[in-house]
């Protein structure tokens, strides 16, 4: 599947000014599995592969996936944990010159008939059962629904499946060049190229149904290889992916970066902090990335001091809102860890970033500078015309990193870009005059009430510094009259002694806002509902407030 938003002439000039490598990630996994076999490549929970290994088994695989009918172009589902046979899948597919679409764990019925509907999935992959849920009995019940859908793999760790269901381990164990006629000279016909769709991967679904994003190797490849140069990553690095593999922060932070440098990743396949040190310690990690969350996690652990976690240099983080003082205090914590703030979207991967080298303060409250070849820029919400530097705006990026288009959605392919090809990434933020981005939220995100714009972020900036609150986000709630007015969703510090509506409103208005900007109701929330990076999902706050205020009008 060719890209459609890249002309050839724009694509020549993406390779030619060194930007695009015109290669394959399968083209790093083959000159390690010839240069260095025995290194190791990737560990999990259960096993490691060296690249010998790591090389046969996709291509072992990627057999299996065509004598069961797989043909170029088809749309793979891939619904796998952090285990070694997900990321072998995700190559396999690339080989068999099919499109892996890669599904993070906790999704269920209605997002994956979205998906498996949206691409005619002819295949999809996932364990049996993950984090106590039944996945084969998820599929099994809706695939029926979808005409297009021809195998459904599961691994089974020796548990019983059902007759429809293929075994993915099977699928791994059979050796398929002697079950067929097919070889590697099979694979090398239908291998994905640079420039075709290697990837469909769909946004994280903070205000909806998600949408396709599609990317190609010479996009991703081109936007990792900025990032492995601007944080000085060698081979002489061990990954660590706590991120699930079903999201583009460990796809390309994870086993694209450690098989590009031709060393190990490490999958982390049920997120825990304590446990994450507990890897970094016994496999001497030295580079990560995840969202504030795992940051968090892992400096909040009550075991931290039981683990030696000298070896972790380097920790990119974005994904979500970035408190200042969590990474403050992760560089107080860790012995020799630098955090670099990074912003970027599945359409963009990460146009900016942190470098190692920058000034204390830039890595504790600013989100990046762009990559060489990556143009950002901040646009005028009222004029759309360029802002001046430290003005507001929508952010706007352009250049070598950015994703084809969403699948089979040309319209709002097209709305997402400006005439002169700019991506409308939907972020509020300003630009200083050293060049630093900083991310004042999303444009969604303002509450228009009445007319009068309530900054949210500001107030959720000021609520944390409240001693009962521990989490808040503020959300817009509907009104008949005034069209929006905002809601303080907040989970207590200690849920013991939560704060009263009451407590709230005088704690800002202390603090000089005005009754136009105040919260005009409190819901208390024990967790906050969540995408796989750790975002909260604002417009599930917005449908629960609106739901709240059908049973309960009464503002408090």
């Amino acid at each position: 599947m060719r890209p459609s938003l890249w002309t050839p002439e724009k694509c020549e000039s993406f390779v030619e000014n060194g930007w695009w490598p015109n290669k394959t990630i399968l083209d790093y996994v083959s000159d390690s599995a010839t240069d260095t076999p025995d290194r190791v490549a990737l560990v999990d929970e259960r096993t490691t592969y060296t690249y010998a290994e790591l090389a046969d088994a996709v291509d072992n695989v990627a057999l299996g996936l065509v004598a069961h009918g797989v043909e170029p172009d088809n749309m793979l589902a891939v619904q796998l944990p952090n285990r070694i046979e997900g990321v072998v899948v995700h190559l396999a597919a690339i080989r068999a010159g099919a499109i892996p679409n890669p599904i993070v764990t906790i999704y269920r019925e209605n997002e994956l008939r979205y998906m498996l509907d949206k691409l005619d999935s002819v295949a999809y992959f996932a364990v049996k059962e993950h984090c106590g849920f039944d996945f084969e009995r998820m599929i099994r019940g809706i695939a029926d629904e979808f005409d297009a859908l021809e195998n459904v793999f599961v691994l089974d760790d020796g548990e019983a499946l059902v007759d429809e269901t293929r075994s993915l381990t099977a699928l791994f164990e059979t050796d398929w060049a002697a079950q067929t006629d097919s070889d590697h000279r099979t694979l090398d016909d239908r291998e994905v190229g640079p420039n075709d769709t290697s990837l469909v991967l769909f946004t994280s679904g903070t205000t909806g149904m998600p949408k396709g994003v599609m990317h190609t190797e010479n996009t991703l490849l081109s936007a990792m290889s900025s990032q492995i140069d601007v944080l000085g990553l060698t081979s002489d690095d061990v990954i660590f992916a706590p991120s699930p593999i079903g999201h583009l922060t460990a796809i390309q932070n994870g086993y694209r970066a450690a098989f590009m440098l031709g060393t190990a990743c490490v999958l982390q396949e049920q997120w825990d902090g304590s446990r994450a040190l507990e890897w970094i310690e016994s496999e001497g990690a030295t580079y990560t990335a995840g969202a504030t969350t795992f940051l968090t996690d892992m400096t909040n652990s009550e075991n931290f001091e039981e683990y030696d976690t000298s070896s972790l240099r380097l920790m990119m983080t974005g994904g979500a809102p970035i408190p200042p003082e969590a990474v403050q205090e992760a560089h107080e914590q860790f012995e020799n860890l630098t955090v670099c703030r990074g912003w970027g979207q599945t359409e963009n991967t990460l146009p900016t970033i942190n470098f190692p080298t920058d000034p204390t303060e830039a890595l504790r409250t600013k989100d990046g500078r762009p990559y060489d070849g990556m143009e950002v820029r901040i646009a005028s919400p009222e004029t759309f015309d360029a802002a001046l530097p430290g003005e507001t705006g929508e952010l706007q990026v352009r250049g070598p990193f950015l994703f084809l288009g969403y699948y089979d959605d040309p319209e709002r392919t097209a709305a997402s870009f400006t005439a002169d090809g700019w991506l409308k990434t939907g972020d509020k933020a300003s630009i200083d005059d050293d060049g630093y981005v900083t991310i004042e939220g999303r444009l969604k995100d303002v509450i228009i009430r009445g007319g009068e714009n309530i900054p949210v972020r500001e107030v959720e900036a000021d609520l944390r510094d409240h001693p009962s609150v521990g989490e808040v986000a503020l959300v817009a709630m509907p009104d008949e009259r005034l069209q929006e007015r905002a809601c303080a969703y907040v989970r207590p510090a200690d849920p013991a002694t939560p704060p009263s509506f009451e407590e709230v409103i005088n704690y800002l208005t202390e603090r000089g806002y005005i009754t136009q900007r105040l919260p005009e109701r409190l819901e208390l929330i024990d967790e906050f509902p969540r995408n796989a990076i750790g975002k909260i999902q604002r417009y599930k706050l917005r449908e629960d407030v609106a739901e709240q205020l059908d049973m309960d009008p009464v503002t408090r």
